[in-house]
């Protein structure tokens, strides 16, 4: 469901107001919380948006790569250099040799 909306959400401008609305539901359920496909999307969104704190907040449990590699974007994105570093460090430890590790390197 969570790519779905996603697809949704870039396939229109006209759908972002309703995509909106069922992602803040969506991610109001505490069960979302345990959810990196929901928690992912919802940094995309947010980050093509320009949103770029709701971006981090979606992303800060970072459980997978994916998630983490998102919030390397991101923080390069507030000019956080710092945390950015922080989070290529936690991809690293987790999957050096993952290709994703090293495009985000």
């Amino acid at each position: 469901q969570a790519v779905k909306l996603l697809a949704t959400f870039l396939s229109s401008k006209d759908n972002e107001e309703i995509v909106m609305v069922t992602l803040k539901e969506w991610l109001s359920d505490p069960q979302s919380q345990n959810n990196p496909t929901l928690l992912l999307v919802a940094g995309i969104i947010h980050l093509h948006r320009n949103e770029l704190e709701e971006a981090a907040k979606a992303l800060h449990a970072g459980t997978t790569l994916e998630m983490v590699s998102l919030q390397v974007q991101v923080y390069l994105r507030m000019a956080r250099v710092d945390i950015a570093e922080k989070s290529l460090s936690l991809m690293s430890k987790m999957e050096d040799d993952a290709t994703l590790t090293q495009l985000t390197t």
